[in-house]
């Protein structure tokens, strides 16, 4: 019986200067964010240049250092933006994995006399250790059922996407306009690989607009007009609520001086 050759590794180098990308992870969610891209790191590593993460990975890996799944879908979602992972590759196969991980996996195991390749999940040249019996194996995926395959998933989440429309408590303007995120994300090859990702979406975007479907347009235009992958606070700082509630208490305030004989 051939010998199973081991494709893992028991270290990987880090910089110590890291660059934007990352420090954009701790910006935003401070040293917890960062700490989980160096476990998704380890993770990675453990088990060769790239991992599986779908909807059973998630809640595993929450598990295993005690976080929540919607602050961990944030994170791993900004760092496929941040190109910390390569998006396409998650988008395709759902796996992680970059050109930077590769490159420091094939610069750990060059002197191994076996590695085993996922030709489809490259982002380098394939050209693995110093000896020529490197081992290449083809992707699960079978190319003849490719474009079925895409066209029964596109399926399945215009039919989740529904489902979990109509689960939420949103009024018809609401939905209309998730409903057209969701379309935007399509048309970007970025559809949410779960319910918690949508639900996700419309927390952040109540939160962003103060539940006011007009400011929470604005915000989805905003992105639209700047192809944007995530949505963001109106540019400027305060939002459109802010600033209404600004001209009130200006106008509350000539109004009582007014009244008071001031103006």
């Amino acid at each position: 019986m051939a010998r199973v050759t081991r494709q893992g590794v028991d270290y990987f180098p880090m910089d110590v200067y890291t660059d934007d990308k990352f420090k954009f992870i701790e910006i935003k969610f401070k040293l917890e964010g960062f700490a989980v891209i160096i476990k998704l790191f380890q993770r990675i590593y453990a088990q060769g240049y790239w991992c599986f993460w779908g909807e059973d990975e998630v809640l595993i890996f929450a598990h295993e250092i005690n976080i929540s799944t919607n602050l961990l879908d944030e994170i791993v979602n900004e760092a496929l933006i941040r190109d910390i992972f390569c998006k396409q590759m998650y988008d395709q196969y759902e796996i992680l994995t970059s050109q930077g991980i590769q490159k420091r996996y094939k610069e750990i195991t060059k002197r191994r006399k076996g590695v085993e390749i996922v030709t489809e999940y490259l982002l380098i040249d394939n050209d693995f250790g110093i000896n020529d019996n490197t081992m290449r194996t083809q992707c699960k995926h079978d190319v003849s059922k490719s474009t079925q395959s895409k066209v029964k998933e596109s399926k399945v989440k215009e039919s989740t996407n529904k489902r979990v429309l109509e689960k939420l408590d949103l009024n018809p303007e609401w939905k209309v306009l998730v409903s057209e995120w969701l379309q935007y994300k399509k048309e970007r090859r970025e559809s949410y690989k779960s319910e918690r990702g949508i639900k996700a979406f419309v927390t952040k975007l109540k939160n962003l607009s103060g539940d006011n479907v007009a400011v929470a347009k604005k915000i989805t235009e905003q992105s639209f007009a700047n192809n944007w992958a995530g949505i963001f606070e109106l540019k400027g700082g305060n939002n459109e609520k802010d600033r209404r509630d600004s001209e009130i208490r200006e106008q509350q305030i000539i109004e009582l001086a007014r009244e008071a004989g001031m103006a």
